[in-house]
């Protein structure tokens, strides 16, 4: 009689244990979504630069959100929107895959998106303009995380902070200056804003190291700008 009791309060609490699963899975079944989860800083696209690498291709990973219930595994497509991307598949980016799962419990997944290096790059930028589309059981996520661009080139940025910001380390901007600076330094900070709160994290003797490094740098070695001028150094 005993084992009997016991045996009804197992099945009891199996029975309320898979209600609960059923009625949470209800709850969230007809509002799970997903979206692409960029940074503030990024909004919807990603610059990206073959300047700081030797190799020819670069991995963006393009990060994707779950909102809503995680217990079962979620597929989705990268849909590359013709109308929009000017990169060409296999020449500036490999073939998406045919579909990407966020698996069970989790809530996110890191898309990895391989960008090839041509030499057109040099002179101009490509973009890859991807579309979310999600199961299609799932509800339409944040309407303006749908989309995301990446954009690919082997060009310098502009930096319109640098007089402001670094020109008191580095001298007069040049293009090939700046392409030193990366290449000698092996930093990263003049290519985004977000590395720019790095460099102002640095202090003012870690700054001027790095600017007599590039100032007794271009004293030794005979370089040219873009314009035919020989890049002067700028420290006493």
């Amino acid at each position: 009689m005993k084992t009997l009791y016991i045996f009804t309060i197992l099945l009891f609490l199996l029975y309320i244990a898979g209600s609960c699963n059923d009625d949470q899975q209800k709850l969230f079944s007809g509002s799970t979504t997903m979206h692409f989860a960029l940074s503030d800083n990024e909004l919807d696209s990603i610059a990206c630069s073959f300047l700081n690498t030797s190799e020819s291709y670069i991995t963006v990973n393009l990060p994707v959100e779950l909102n809503g219930y995680a217990g079962q595994n979620y597929r989705f497509r990268l849909k590359a929107d013709s109308s929009q991307t000017t990169a060409i598949v296999n020449k500036h980016y490999q073939p998406l895959e045919e579909f990407y799962e966020i698996k069970k419990d989790e809530y996110s997944l890191n898309v990895p998106i391989t960008l090839n290096y041509s030499p057109e790059l040099d002179s101009l930028s490509v973009k890859l303009v991807l579309q979310l589309e999600p199961a299609a059981y799932m509800s339409t996520g944040i309407s303006y995380r749908q989309e995301a661009t990446i954009v690919s080139s082997n060009r310098l940025p502009p930096i319109p902070y640098w007089d402001g910001h670094y020109s008191s380390y580095f001298g007069p901007y040049s293009r090939v200056k700046h392409r030193y600076i990366l290449s000698e330094l092996k930093l990263n900070t003049f290519v985004k804003f977000e590395d720019y709160m790095e460099w102002s994290n640095l202090n003012r003797t870690q700054k001027t190291a790095y600017g007599m490094q590039m100032n007794n740098f271009f004293a030794e070695n005979e370089i040219y700008d873009e314009h035919g001028q020989r890049i002067e150094p700028w420290m006493n």
